[in-house]
């Protein structure tokens, strides 16, 4: 499989790709994935990504500011990117979106990290778009709808930076501790309940001090309490998170919770600011990703509570 040309390929055209490519990328992929725990620890310099929603050409700006894809992924090889996940549904790229993560967690396994967002699941991506975009885009396949979610169930579930910030797709869990997350069997359908469920779906909340209901169904609210208990038990410091959309790109809740969103103008009418976050030597600072003014399609798929 040439690498190279499929990247080009995915970044530079409107082309398809065969089902036969797409079980040669799950291969390679999985193959990669599988010897990641379900903690990944890791060292600045990084950037952390949050919700991309199949926005794949605001994808591009992640990776390159000035939307130059003469010359992509020019970070790459001096900067790892950690991504929390909820990389399709919603936009109207999420095939091409998930497909270049891979390709590029395939020629950069020590650079690209994917966790695992809640759209990461069955039960919700045949819901909210990615089905049908699977049946389009593979003429009527369904079985590539089987594969992309077969690779999502090796994705691992949360990342350590530093040994100070915790870095999740939605939030925490009651009683949790590191050593609760590593013996999680993650290569299955997320559960409905239970401390997987909440570590994809759960949302920190200003007015409460320990642990709500969540109207999502799944997960639950978090309070500062809850929040600075977790953060304690685990000497950590910071919850990095994404999972909600916020209008500036990025929101602190009760000095234990930053969460990060980086689709901008999220399904193509929320007109939201979006950011990245950059850890290095000098700490935590925030870059701004610009929508992109290639693509203004509209998706019905919106539902802000998933």
């Amino acid at each position: 499989m040439d690498l190279d040309s499929l990247i080009e390929k995915i970044c530079n055209s409107k082309e398809t790709y065969s089902l036969e490519t797409l079980n040669k990328i799950s291969n390679q992929v999985i193959s990669i994935l599988i010897q990641e725990n379900n903690v990944l620890e890791l060292e600045d310099p990084i950037r952390i990504v949050g919700d991309v929603h199949g926005q794949f050409y605001d994808l591009m700006g992640v990776f390159n500011g000035d939307k130059n894809i003469e010359k992509p992924f020019k970070t790459l090889g001096h900067s790892k990117y950690l991504f929390l996940g909820d990389y399709i549904d919603r936009g109207n790229y999420g095939i091409k979106t998930i497909t270049l993560l891979l390709l590029l967690k395939i020629k950069f396994p020590h650079d690209i990290f994917l966790l695992r967002g809640n759209h990461e699941t069955r039960a919700i991506n045949k819901e909210y778009g990615f089905y049908e975009e699977c049946l389009n885009f593979f003429q009527q396949e369904s079985q590539s709808w089987k594969i992309f979610n077969n690779i999502f169930d090796h994705l691992p579930i949360v990342a350590i930076v530093n040994n100070y910030y915790f870095c999740v797709h939605a939030g925490i869990s009651p009683n949790l501790t590191l050593f609760d997350i590593k013996r999680i069997n993650r290569f299955v359908e997320t559960p409905i309940t239970g401390t997987f469920s909440n570590l994809i779906w759960s949302d920190p909340e200003e007015n409460i001090d320990f642990w709500k209901e969540s109207k999502r169904g799944s997960g639950l609210l978090y309070g500062k309490i809850a929040a600075e208990n977790f953060l304690e038990v685990t000497g950590l410091k910071m919850i990095i998170r994404s999972h909600q959309l916020v209008e500036s790109g990025t929101k602190i809740t009760n000095n234990t919770t930053i969460t990060i969103w980086s689709a901008p103008n999220y399904c193509y009418t929320s007109n939201n600011r979006a950011k990245i976050i950059k850890i290095g030597k000098k700490g935590l600072t925030y870059i701004e990703v610009l929508p992109s003014h290639e693509d203004k399609g509209h998706n019905n798929h919106f539902n802000q509570n998933y």
